[in-house]
């Protein structure tokens, strides 16, 4: 069934009913004001607690905000890829430019499809944040395989210097 057939079978076992609803709250309450960043409690969130979190957040988000959110939980420092790329995304969405420097690290030290396409789609959207992209690309393109190269030279269009 998990094989060959379509959607979840039914012998999946139920997934937790709340456990994205409660990190939704707490997300609300800090974009709110109504908690600080200290009072999150995250300190045994899932990483699919921690990306339902980050990649709900909106666009707009004050620097400081970011900051100390980063500050708190060192979002990008973090060991976890899926974690890293969704701060990123946020940083990105965001324009958080003291994250620049892990975003270009994550994108040259990794090629994944999966981890690198929402990230240059993101960087895509102005022409500042393309032009940024552009300069990642130049770094990260020769370590790509030619698949994602394709994908990503379709995503940015043309940069000056590369191929």
């Amino acid at each position: 069934a998990w094989l060959y057939g379509t959607g979840v079978p039914a012998s999946a076992p139920p997934a937790p009913a709340g456990v994205f609803a409660a990190v939704e709250r707490q997300r609300d309450a800090w974009l709110s004001g109504d908690i600080a960043v200290d009072a999150l409690n995250a300190e045994a969130w899932r990483p699919q607690e921690w990306m339902r979190f980050l990649d709900t957040l909106p666009a707009g988000l004050k620097a400081a905000r970011l900051a100390e959110l980063e500050g708190r939980w060192r979002l990008g420092a973090t060991g976890n890829y899926e974690i890293a790329r969704s701060w990123l995304l946020v940083a990105v969405r965001n324009d958080y430019a003291p994250a620049r420097p892990r975003l270009e690290e994550f994108l040259v030290g990794t090629g994944r499809h999966k981890m690198v396409k929402r990230l240059y789609e993101e960087l895509a959207r102005t022409p500042e944040r393309r032009e940024l992209g552009c300069r990642i690309y130049a770094r990260a393109r020769p370590g790509y395989h030619p698949l994602v190269q394709q994908l990503v030279d379709g995503i940015l269009g043309r940069c000056e210097g590369l191929p």
